[in-house]
């Protein structure tokens, strides 16, 4: 009461000020006046904004292993309509868990398997894992495949590299392991196999897409300074969305086939046949 008349306004004003700056700041805090459709969260330099953007405008994943393979179509055995009712019983499928799967399953019989759960392609030429009836002792795949006698070899080796073993490496080991074989039998035709794509879940995440991819397009360069011929599976197993395989081909972890997957590989072999005349002695 004893302040004078401007005293009494410029305090009046003070808390006008103080009242104001406090309403702003519990606004801010509480996003009151956000609108939901243009909110946004800054994380580091990016900006992730929902609700406020086209469908268009988000980039869409471009498998660039399947637009490489394009310029290996000189070795890439294309799509054909081969007519040969026995060309699955004179192929002999060699690998790793799901080439054993192939007759461990029954979609083809075991006298054309050779196959070893966890098998990676440096242990080939060395692990004595194939039985055969009447024999004491188990042989190499590739001692195996000269007592056998296959007209061709369909070999698919590399999952259980990926993740561990650098791409020069894994091409040095495969290229031995072919030398091998070819000393073992030297009359069969070799044909080389994809590495199977894997599930975006899988019980191992250290088997990366861009591992196999790597692998695959140094496979066949491989074939190319061989002059032997590669199985493209990829392109029907991978979904070109993301670059996995596609879900109804692989079971719950990530890594092995499904029976549908086991089925489609098989039929994928038959529409891409690859012939040529029999060295083997009579």
């Amino acid at each position: 009461s004893k302040l004078d008349s401007r005293t009494k306004i410029q305090i009046g004003l003070i808390v006008i000020l103080i009242i104001l700056v406090l309403f702003l700041a519990i606004t801010a805090i509480m996003g009151i006046g956000k609108k939901p459709d243009s909110s946004s969260e800054i994380t580091g330099s990016q900006s992730v904004v929902s609700g406020s953007y086209e469908q268009s405008s988000v980039k869409k994943y471009e498998d660039e292993y399947l637009k490489l393979i394009k310029e290996y179509d000189d070795v890439v055995i294309a799509e054909n309509d081969i007519e040969d009712k026995n060309y699955l019983r004179e192929t002999l499928f060699v690998g790793d868990s799901n080439t054993e799967a192939l007759a461990a399953y029954k979609h083809i019989s075991l006298q054309c398997v050779l196959g070893l759960t966890g098998m990676p392609i440096q242990q080939v030429p060395t692990n004595k894992c194939i039985w055969f009836a009447g024999y004491s002792e188990p042989v190499t795949m590739p001692q195996a495949i000269g007592m056998l006698k296959p007209r061709r070899i369909i070999i698919n080796f590399g999952t259980n590299n990926a993740g561990g073993t650098e791409t020069e490496d894994f091409i040095k080991y495969y290229n031995s392991v072919l030398n091998t074989i070819e000393k073992a039998y030297p009359y069969a035709d070799i044909i080389v196999s994809a590495v199977l794509p894997v599930g975006e879940k899988r019980s191992y995440p250290s088997i990366t897409r861009e591992d196999i991819d790597d692998f695959n397009l140094a496979l066949a360069e491989m074939c190319r300074e061989r002059e032997i011929k590669f199985l493209n599976t990829a392109e029907m197993f991978k979904n070109p969305e993301n670059g996995y395989i596609k879900d109804k081909y692989i079971s719950k972890d990530g890594i092995h086939l499904t029976g549908d997957g086991y089925r489609a590989f098989l039929e994928y072999v038959e529409t891409h046949k690859h012939i040529v005349p029999d060295k083997r002695p009579a």
